[in-house]
């Protein structure tokens, strides 16, 4: 790939080939310093999902993503992981903004720019830049570098299995997070900002043995053959938004407890009662269930081991600091 007056490692050379290395860490470092939106001061995913959508219509052979297509999956996927707002999601601001982040061109930017309706934005097409679509045609690992790239920096864990399933993007799973991050591209594993996302192995570990293998939330506690099951370690302060690998930014908590945490259907106030959100729907029986826990205390951890960090508490619980919880809650 040539380029002119180009920059390789702080030096400024024209007419040379960039080496394939180079560029890569290149797009994932303008991937990683993404600009996301902020709705009334809260974390808005709306172009990590419009890229997940985008590398889900090139694994299908669409190179070229028309707005008309992308248009009512990326609204759901937007009423789904977005802040909740009163209006309906709108797809075309992603659409439109994500060109300033340096990987995404609009095939039709001038009359789009000339006439910003929704009817020009359904004539509109896109796609990743041309340094983009150059990796993805070239290296078959580039479209899962990416899609974990973005579900590592913008979500929680336990969502990733259905963002990807509602994006119909079928990638293979990063089975070993701490130890093995052949997902991303080797060039970013030496920088530390890179290394310190993943995740610690003695974090689950550390967790379960704090809380002694129960549900902080509802003591359950399971095991077989002598082996505890039905426990999961869950980050009280995202992973991905810097989250520590500590027992302080850890609760022991049920499968499904784990995923209503970081989906922001329920929270915790400073002296750890839980808090649920008034903006779910389910079943009587769901309902029933996790309403009952409003307002109640979760256990605490065994002696001499840290209680929550009230920090972490509080960057989950406000959603201006960077948290999820899908206020506002059930009175107390």
């Amino acid at each position: 790939m040539i380029y002119s007056d180009s920059l390789i490692n702080g030096f400024e050379v024209s007419g040379c080939e960039v080496p394939m290395m180079d560029q890569t860490n290149r797009i994932l470092e303008r991937i990683q310093k993404i600009k996301t939106a902020q709705v009334d001061g809260k974390r808005a995913p709306h172009k990590p999902l419009l890229i997940l959508l985008a590398l889900a219509h090139y694994q299908k052979g669409q190179r070229i993503v028309r707005f008309a297509d992308i248009e009512q999956p990326l609204a759901s996927l937007l009423r789904c992981w977005a802040p909740p707002i009163k209006s309906a999601p709108n797809p075309t601001k992603p659409w439109w903004h994500l060109k300033s982040d340096g990987f995404w061109e609009i095939h039709d930017l001038e009359q789009l720019g000339s006439e910003q309706t929704i009817k020009a934005y359904r004539q509109s097409s896109a796609s990743f830049s041309s340094d983009v679509l150059h990796w993805l045609d070239t290296d078959d690992s580039a479209l899962t570098s990416i899609a974990w790239l973005i579900l590592q920096e913008h979500f929680f864990e336990s969502t990733w299995d259905d963002i990807l399933v509602q994006c119909e993007l079928d990638i293979p799973a990063p089975f070993a997070l701490s130890s093995s991050p052949s997902y991303i591209a080797a060039g970013t594993q030496d920088s530390a900002s890179a290394v310190k996302r993943y995740r610690d192995s003695s974090f689950r570990r550390d967790v379960l043995k704090a809380y002694d293998y129960r549900c902080a939330v509802t003591d359950f506690q399971l095991s077989i053959g002598g082996v505890p099951i039905g426990c999961e370690a869950a980050h009280v302060k995202a992973h991905s938004f810097a989250g520590p690998d500590s027992v302080d930014n850890g609760l022991a908590l049920e499968p499904t407890l784990h995923q209503l945490y970081d989906r922001g259907i329920w929270t915790l106030t400073d002296d750890c009662r839980i808090l649920v959100s008034q903006e779910f729907s389910g079943s009587g029986s769901a309902l029933e269930r996790i309403r009952a826990l409003h307002g109640k205390p979760i256990r605490s951890p065994m002696p001499g081991q840290p209680q929550p960090n009230i920090e972490y508490i509080r960057w989950h619980r406000d959603p201006k600091l960077g948290g999820v919880f899908r206020g506002p809650a059930l009175p107390l």
